[in-house]
């Protein structure tokens, strides 16, 4: 196998996720973080797959360690997964967690922000 076919099995995820084949999609970004593991992006879209699959809590710490892997070098992408981690914590009844994620996400946000803190200010 070739150190570049996570992207391969990555790409092939999000192709099996756009047609709703959600455990062959978590299959394949699973492969894909087996040969990197360090791929943020391969994370990121592995989690918002075990959320559609009601796995919250895999979802979390996928989406974790998308965000450790990111670092500073896409704000943008960094910014929306901090932003989902909050949303997930609240769905899972975690309110302090997402009030701690919407501190973080103030660094990166203000708006968006503001926007988890009034959705959890719902719980």
């Amino acid at each position: 196998m070739n150190s570049q076919d996570y992207e391969a099995f990555y790409r092939l995820g999000i192709l099996f996720y756009e047609q709703n084949k959600l455990k062959l999609a978590r299959n394949h970004f699973n492969k894909a973080l087996e040969i990197n593991h360090q791929y943020p992006y391969a994370w990121y879209y592995l989690a918002i797959v075990q959320t559609d699959l009601c796995q919250s809590k895999e979802a979390i710490e996928s989406l974790e360690k998308a965000i450790i892997h990111i670092g500073n070098n896409d704000n943008i992408f960094k910014t929306k997964a901090v932003y989902y981690l909050g949303v997930l914590f609240l769905n899972i009844n975690k309110k302090e967690e997402a009030l701690k994620t919407a501190k973080i996400l103030t660094k990166l946000d203000k708006t968006l922000a503001d926007y988890l803190l009034e959705l959890a200010s719902f719980q």
